[in-house]
């Protein structure tokens, strides 16, 4: 299997996001009073945005979560995977990213931002190992999965 980027998402904090993602078959981020993405090219722009839009966060936070709405629209590619741990079913989805950005808040006004994934496999979370799952606990909304990439393209051969 060639060395694609693996992307983490999560469903929200209380696993809101998880019937949407699975059943239309996307990966999505909120931040729903932002509005879309499209349009902002750089770090930079996302960070002005998110500044003017939330004012009174944290140059940290800023950064942060512009951070990942710029990676969400500029670095996450077409055929790059995608791990999905849900709280819910207590199940690991991974999938294949097969579309670019859209915003769609008529789909869910919550998680507006979308990109289509096709979903090739489902594992329950025993079939990895803690280290592996700790990665994927990240804190984050989207983020990259380096240290267990490995773990993850063993499970989909």
């Amino acid at each position: 299997m060639d060395e694609k980027t693996i992307w983490g998402i999560h469903g929200g904090k209380t696993g809101d996001a998880e019937s949407l993602m699975l059943q239309k078959k996307v990966m999505a981020i909120g931040w729903k009073d932002f509005g879309s993405f499209s349009g902002l090219e750089t770090r930079d722009d996302f960070k002005e945005k998110y500044a003017e839009i939330f004012p009174g966060k944290s140059i940290q936070h800023i950064a942060t979560s512009a951070g990942q709405q710029f990676r969400f629209v500029h670095e996450v590619q077409i055929g790059d995977l995608v791990v999905f741990p849900t709280k819910r079913s207590r199940q690991v989805h991974i999938g294949e990213i097969t579309g670019e950005y859209q915003y769609q808040p008529g789909v869910d006004a919550n998680y507006p931002n979308h990109r289509a994934v096709q979903w090739l496999k489902s594992f329950p979370r025993t079939s990895f190992s803690q280290r592996s799952l700790y990665e994927m606990g990240a804190a984050l909304s989207l983020f990259q999965i380096k240290k267990h990439s490995d773990e993850i393209r063993a499970l989909l051969e």
